[in-house]
Formats: structure tokens, C-alpha cells, sequence
């Protein structure tokens, strides 16, 4: 049996809240739809009349950042990666990434790193020095989609979407996640096994976090017959907020004490 681990400690990637993609499980070679929301994450773009991908092939491995073969000549009104209108801030556009990005067959890709920009012309393009208008991440960093490998297993988390995560005692922790192929799978949280079901392609659970400061841990694990796979990540329990009453001796202002 192939054995395949994917741990995801403080998840990196891609916080997907503004930008989706289908299929669910997105490869280099298919035709894949790529939607940004411009009402969400960093932006600058909500009313935009007309929204540009700025856009690059990861091909160094599955975390990396470094963009390759970009596509996309910066503050150019007439450049590659218009998008199309779908209507309340939300901005279309279709591609099939080995192509798109001229990369070779046999060289795998990773993720697709991206940033949304205004038509221009701006950002020094044809003498206009006036800053393109952008789009990226709630930390406004790069945007990322993960590409998949054919028909392997595949598990991709997507709720919670944005990381690091922190919670307040006794809150709800929302998880959700797809799974690629029908397979045996087992949601352990902290060390204990909270859900085991068979022959499924999705998993939804929501979890009360404990009262006392925790960093805890989840674990999705995946098993269709022929490989497993897992992945997991870290979510961090605030302590509880102490309200207590002002000691006698303490008056508003500046307190001098003789210690």
C-alpha cells in the first residue's frame, strides 16, 4: 500500500476566502475556473470596471511561494489575465495551467501563486507612474491555489480557511473537508477520535474547544483501499479573561508604592 502524508502545520496556503476553484481537485492539465471576490481579503478593487490576474507557476515544491513563467505584463491595460464580470464584485477567468504558464510536460505544478491588479494603464507602464490598484490576501500577500496529482488520494481542508487560528473558550470550531476518492476516514482532535465513517468524499464536524489555553491539534486521516493520506493543523485557545476587582489600596492615576 502507498503511504502518502501530508502534514499542515499553521496552513500557509492559501487563504481561499477570497478567491474559489473547480473542480474541487484542480490539475495542471485540465481547464480549471479560477473566481475572485474583490469584496474580500486586501483590496482595492470593489467597483472595479476591469480586473487583471497577475499570475505565476510554483514548480519548486508544494509550500513554496516563488513564482515562475509569470504570465502577466504589470500595469499593461492590454495583458493577459482579464477577467470577466460575473456581477457583484465578483470576477471570472478560465485556464488550463500547463498552458497557461508554458510549462513543460513532465514538470510537475505545484500551486498557482496570483494577485488581482486595475486595468492601468498604471504601475510605470507607458510612462504612468500612478500604483495599479490590487487585490490580494487578507494579509495582503500573494494569493495561492494548490494543484493536485491525477488520480491520487487528495484530501483538501476547507473549513477553517484561514490560519493562524485562534479561538476563545468554548467556542465552535467549524471543520469541513473534501476527499477525492470514497474512502475510510477518521477525524481525530486532541488525541481523541471524534468521527469514523466509511466510504465517504466529505466530512463536516463542528467541535466545542475546551475552557482551558490549549494549542490543539486536528488530524484528518484517509484511507480508499489502495493509499492513505493525512493532514492536519494547529488551532490555539485564548485563556479566559479574569475581571477582578480593584485592590483598596490602588487609586485611579499613579500608584507609588514603597517596594
Amino acid at each position: 500500500m502507498k503511504h502518502l502524508l501530508l502534514l499542515l502545520f499553521f496552513i500557509s496556503s492559501t487563504s481561499l476566502a477570497q478567491v474559489s476553484v473547480s473542480p474541487e481537485f484542480p490539475t495542471a492539465d485540465e481547464e480549471i475556473t479560477i473566481v475572485y471576490d474583490a469584496m474580500q481579503g486586501t483590496s482595492a478593487l470593489e467597483g472595479a470596471a476591469k480586473v487583471l490576474m497577475h499570475a505565476g507557476a510554483i514548480l519548486s515544491g508544494p509550500g513554496a511561494t516563488s513564482w515562475e513563467n509569470v504570465q502577466g505584463n504589470w500595469g499593461d491595460p492590454g495583458s493577459v489575465g482579464a477577467m470577466t464580470s460575473l456581477g457583484g464584485n465578483k470576477w471570472q477567468i478560465k485556464i488550463t495551467p500547463r498552458s497557461y504558464f508554458n510549462v513543460p510536460n513532465g514538470t510537475r505544478i505545484y500551486r498557482i501563486g496570483m494577485v488581482f491588479r486595475s486595468a492601468g494603464p498604471c504601475g510605470g507602464f507607458a510612462g504612468n507612474n500612478t500604483p495599479c490598484k490590487e487585490g490580494k490576501s487578507p494579509t495582503n500577500g500573494d494569493i495561492f491555489i494548490d494543484l493536485f496529482e491525477g488520480n491520487s488520494l487528495q484530501i483538501k481542508l476547507t473549513e477553517p480557511a484561514q490560519f493562524p487560528l485562534f479561538l476563545n473558550p468554548g467556542e465552535s470550531l467549524s471543520i469541513e473537508a473534501a476527499i477525492s476518492k470514497p474512502s475510510h476516514v477518521i477525524l481525530t482532535i486532541d488525541g481523541v477520535d471524534v468521527l469514523d465513517e466509511l466510504d465517504i468524499t466529505s466530512l463536516v464536524y463542528n467541535h466545542i474547544t475546551t475552557s482551558n489555553p490549549i494549542t490543539g491539534q486536528v488530524v484528518i486521516w484517509a484511507d480508499d483501499g489502495t493509499e492513505t493520506k493525512e493532514t492536519s493543523f494547529n488551532y490555539i485557545v485564548r485563556s479566559s479573561v479574569v475581571n477582578a476587582s480593584r485592590p483598596p489600596d490602588i487609586r485611579p492615576g499613579i500608584t507609588y508604592t514603597s517596594e
